[in-house]
């Protein structure tokens, strides 16, 4: 038998050793002192772990499955301010708003080992109370079989980016619902004229039917247009100011006046918003051509031939001259007939002397029953033709219908030539040969007319 023999040396004893069984115990020994080592290792590396856990700025925290918290760094305390400790054992759910708890744990069950990973923005409540915005980077820990036995969850605070996304979100919403209200019509282009999109363009093209989005602004407007529109878009560009200007498209036969304005959103995109004035413009027209207009008969009023009086005054070395007409026995027909035969004796008036004159001459009533006419560019000859051509369309009117009132017009002008007179004496000396022509014919004129209206007021 083969044994070994050892002596204590303390106390002499001897000890004997089987030869095969310490190269075992020492197998075993220096396996134990390994997994000792190993052991060691283990606990300072979590002791480590732990450590730069606790000095990160980011928020852990580990939970099982049930949501039960198992570890939370300082960060986490501090930021949800709770004591440290206060939080191991206890549920997560306490410490994230019920509204965004079924959706958060939705996200952390619908984790694989083949997708562990998940970012979770949820609000959590703190323990003073307040409500905060955090994102979460979810990782969840699988055991060899699968299920998920641990999740941890980094997270960082995003509260001020929500607010402010909120506030823009609030602002595009108000700005969406202002350019919604906006009657207007609304485009978007690019700095060289693409259309982006469009809001509301019936009656601002010329090409109604045609799309728009991706089309430049020279496929659907006049030329004319299209060229002022590119022009007042590049200032808006380079002044960084609201540019506007005005004009007019014909759609299917009707004309429309618009207002653009021009305003630069980004270096390579501007607003264009396009309002249509069109009944503003012909209430315009209208109330331009009522200042300048007599109501009743069409022509130029007395203000408009005044102004007009005063723009050839201050010509120089200019020819022509004056008529001035007046309606005989207006008053006749206004007091045996009444003021509606009246209107019509004066609207045959102003049309027989609008007819008798070239489309140039300037023909206006200056009074009730007085009428004159400014020739520029007209010799005596053309005058007196002038006047000899209303007192024909007169008697033209008187010969046409039995019913037509009596008409009957005193006529008288005076002409000049290079300005050798002013325009005022021209009036004067005009004025002046009219009342010549009424005295001349004054007792003809009478007897026409009260026969005529005589004869008139008794079938009427």
């Amino acid at each position: 038998m083969n044994i070994k023999e050892k002596k204590n040396r303390r106390n002499g004893l001897v000890f004997r050793f089987k030869k095969t069984g310490v190269p075992r115990m020492k197998q075993k020994h220096k396996e134990w002192r390994h997994f000792r080592n190993l052991l060691r290792r283990v606990r300072q590396d979590t002791l480590r772990y732990r450590e730069i856990i606790e000095l990160q700025q980011e928020l852990v925290l580990r939970f099982l499955p049930s949501g039960e918290v198992t570890f939370a760094n300082q960060a986490f305390y501090e930021y949800f301010k709770l004591r440290p400790g206060e939080l191991t054992g206890k549920l997560i759910d306490a410490y994230i708003l019920h509204t965004d708890r079924l959706r958060s744990r939705h996200l952390l069950e619908e984790l694989t080992p083949e997708t562990p990973r998940v970012v979770i923005e949820n609000r959590v409540l703190r323990g003073d109370g307040s409500i905060r915005w955090v994102r979460w980077t979810g990782l969840a820990l699988y055991d060899e079989g699968g299920f998920a036995r641990e999740f941890q969850l980094v997270g960082q605070d995003i509260t001020e980016r929500k607010w402010t996304e909120e506030r823009l979100r609030a602002g595009e919403r108000m700005q969406h619902a202002i350019l919604e209200a906006i009657p207007d019509a609304l485009f978007r282009l690019s700095r060289q004229g693409t259309i982006f999109s469009h809001k509301g363009e019936e009656g601002v093209l010329n090409q109604p039917e045609v799309p728009l989005v991706g089309r430049h602004v020279t496929d659907v407007l006049p030329p004319t247009v299209a060229i002022q529109l590119l022009r007042e878009l590049e200032n808006a560009f380079v002044t960084g100011r609201v540019s506007k200007f005005e004009y007019s498209v014909n759609t299917n036969g009707v004309d429309a006046y618009l207002e653009a304005r021009i305003i630069m959103l980004t270096e390579d995109e501007a607003l264009m918003i396009v309002r249509n004035f069109t009944e503003r413009y012909q209430m315009e027209e209208q109330l331009n051509y009522l200042s300048w207009h007599d109501s009743l008969t069409k022509l130029y009023n007395r203000h408009f031939f005044e102004k007009e009086i005063s723009r050839v005054a201050a010509m120089k070395n200019w020819s022509g001259g004056a008529i001035v007409c007046d309606v005989d026995g207006l008053k006749v027909v206004n007091d045996m007939l009444g003021h509606k035969y009246g209107d019509e004796l004066l609207i045959a008036a102003s049309q027989a002397i609008r007819q008798s004159v070239r489309d140039a001459d300037v023909v206006a009533r200056t009074g009730g029953d007085e009428f004159a006419v400014i020739m520029l560019n007209a010799d005596v000859e053309a005058l007196e033709q002038a006047c000899r051509r209303i007192r024909e369309a007169a008697f033209q009117y008187n010969e046409s219908g039995e019913q037509n009132v009596p008409l009957r017009l005193s006529c008288g002008f005076a002409a000049t030539e290079e300005g050798a007179q002013p325009v005022y004496d021209l009036l004067r000396q005009a004025d002046a040969a009219m009342y010549q022509d009424k005295n001349a014919n004054r007792l003809e004129s009478m007897t026409f007319i009260v026969e005529k209206t005589v004869r008139m007021r008794g079938p009427r």
